[in-house]
Order: structure tokens, then C-alpha cells, then sequence
């Protein structure tokens, strides 16, 4: 037999398709973006939010200037305000540790929110001084992150 002979009774051989890469890529760039975009939620999530705490405390102390906020609702607020910066369920005697200031002050501080809370006919007042006080710690806690 001759090799043409020989070819021509060989069956034709018919090589295979080529794999479609294309919906295993999709997959993989959907879980990519998933897995991230879950990671950037999340630190986001934990991140202190001193601009919307600062401009919360801001709205505030132009209410209770201006009267529409009495002294107990505004102690209400000023504390809800330190506790949802800091996400503490309430506002412990002693400052948390992640928070570096001056524990006296902090003390007379949740002392004097507390007092307006919770004490009916209290004399106590609020001051700018605690608003000055509370600006000051949420600008210290935004340079440390």
C-alpha cells in the first residue's frame, strides 16, 4: 500500500473545539468584586464617623442656642452623639480605652449629661464648654484614624 492509499482510508481526524474561557473569567471577576466590595464595606463600617458626629454636634448646639432644644433633650443628644462615635452601648464612668483624654474630664462630662438625663428640677446647665469639650474629642479621635 501506498502512503496515499493509506490516507485516504484513515478516518478524518477533527481536533476539539477550543474551551470557552469566557464565563469561568465573568465568575471569577463577579467574585472578585463581591469579596471586595464586601471588604470595603466592612472597614467602612467600622470606621468612626467623626464628620457626620461633628456636623450632628454642630446642628445641636444651634438648636439649643437658639431654644429649640432644651437642656435635657439636648444632654440626650449629646450623649447619644458620643455613644453612636464611639459605638458604645452606653456611657461607660471611665473613657474607653481607645480614646485618650483626660479622665477627670470625661467623668464630669457624663457626669453632667447623666445628671440632665435622668434628675428632674436639676439647677445644672449646659454650657459651650461642653460642646467645646465634645468638639475637641471627636477632632482628636478624626487625627488618630
Amino acid at each position: 500500500m501506498d502512503q496515499i492509499t493509506t490516507l485516504s482510508q484513515m478516518a478524518d481526524i477533527v481536533p476539539p473545539e477550543a474551551p470557552v474561557w469566557w464565563p469561568t473569567i465573568l465568575l471569577i471577576v463577579i467574585g472578585l468584586l463581591l469579596i471586595s466590595g464586601g471588604f470595603i464595606w466592612k472597614f467602612r463600617k467600622n470606621q468612626p464617623t467623626t464628620r457626620s458626629s461633628q456636623s450632628q454636634l454642630e446642628k445641636i448646639e444651634k438648636q439649643w442656642q437658639t431654644g429649640e432644644l432644651d437642656d435635657r433633650l439636648t444632654a440626650y443628644w449629646l450623649a447619644s452623639i458620643l455613644r453612636h462615635h464611639w459605638n458604645l452601648p452606653s456611657l461607660p464612668a471611665t473613657p474607653p480605652l481607645m480614646l485618650t483624654i483626660d479622665k477627670q474630664e470625661w467623668c464630669k462630662t457624663v457626669e453632667q449629661l447623666n445628671t440632665l438625663r435622668y434628675k428632674n428640677g436639676t439647677h445644672q446647665q449646659i454650657t459651650l464648654d461642653l460642646f467645646k469639650t465634645i468638639k475637641q474629642w471627636l477632632k482628636n479621635s478624626e487625627n488618630l484614624t
